[in-house]
């Protein structure tokens, strides 16, 4: 996608109506023109209703409307956004609709289908060995449910699914099958970091860290992060997982030069993407990930409360 030197930013998860707007403010179409386009959506909802509840659209529900709108919007959207901003708006202006739409849900259905054939081929290849039913459920039967019960036909933009397991950046901003999409890619990375470990390792240090681990909400590469990160620090064995060889009393210390800390802190993340031969995508998100958490880390060692984060129970005092 081209990037764009509006006044104003174009939302890309209501891509298609942003777009319109955009256009008018900017000049690029005319009052008319963008008229004519909201008509021509109007005729696709027509169109898709008719279909919906066999050409019986005065019995169609308000929120059902809704519903299928927001749909051909996602659709749309997933083929526009493939185009510069000149090219997305002359399609929806000098195209017809219907014919717009098979095209954009023809790319919806490819998108959907690499993306099934990503977690079957790669994803569950990297899955993790671990005894947490949040993990197990979402990346297992989750997954599985959603490609199951996904209706790209009406209900394009709905999870459908409840992902109790995040990643570890956070909820992800997509919708639908870009959020699968997108959320299978991030675990992805997290897994394969996670599998330079053993399984029995990340297991009792999880068992070290929370009380009944198997049965609440975590991100288990977020932790094995953290203490393989301090334990390489330390310059303890990373493998080992053992949070017992976090000495809290030296970064405690340390971080009273907070320079010298981060300093030490990044050159440790480092060293740990050399030992660990990951490829250029996993490091580019470990390096998403670092940045976002070392911050994190700064905060909880400078209020000599790590911890809480390493789940140690005795609190240490300089």
């Amino acid at each position: 996608m081209n990037n764009l030197s509006f006044n104003t930013i174009i939302d890309y998860n209501n891509y298609t109506i942003s777009l319109i707007n955009h256009c008018y403010k900017n000049k690029i179409i005319s009052y008319e023109e963008m008229n004519k386009i909201y008509n021509k959506l109007l005729d696709l909802l027509y169109y898709k209703c008719m279909h919906y509840n066999s050409g019986l659209i005065s019995t169609v529900k308000v929120n059902i409307l809704k519903n299928i709108n927001d749909s051909n919007m996602f659709t749309l959207n997933l083929y526009l956004k493939e185009f510069n901003i000149y090219d997305g708006i002359s399609l929806l202006l000098n195209n017809e609709i219907i014919s717009l739409y098979n095209k954009s849900y023809s790319k919806l259905i490819e998108y959907v289908n690499k993306t099934k054939m990503f977690y079957k081929i790669i994803f569950l290849k990297n899955i993790i060995k671990t005894n947490n039913y949040y993990y197990n459920s979402t990346l297992k039967e989750g997954i599985k449910s959603f490609f199951k019960l996904y209706n790209s036909s009406y209900y394009s933009d709905r999870l459908i699914i409840s992902v109790d397991y995040e990643c570890a950046l956070g909820r992800l901003n997509f919708n639908g099958i870009e959020f699968i999409n997108k959320y299978l890619e991030y675990i992805n990375y997290e897994n394969i970091y996670c599998k330079c470990f053993n399984y029995e390792k990340i297991d009792m240090m999880l068992k070290m860290k929370y009380i009944n681990y198997e049965n609440i909400v975590i991100n288990i590469f977020s932790d094995v992060f953290l203490v393989s990160l301090l334990l390489r620090y330390l310059d303890k064995d990373i493998y080992s997982l053992n949070i017992d060889d976090i000495d809290l009393d030296i970064l405690y210390n340390d971080i009273k030069d907070k320079e010298f800390f981060k300093d030490k802190l990044y050159i440790s993340f480092i060293s740990i993407k050399r030992d660990l031969f990951l490829d250029d995508n996993v490091n580019k998100y470990l390096d998403k990930y670092y940045y976002k958490f070392y911050k994190t880390i700064l905060y909880f060692t400078c209020s000599k409360e790590l911890e809480k984060l390493l789940g140690k129970n005795s609190v240490v005092i300089i």
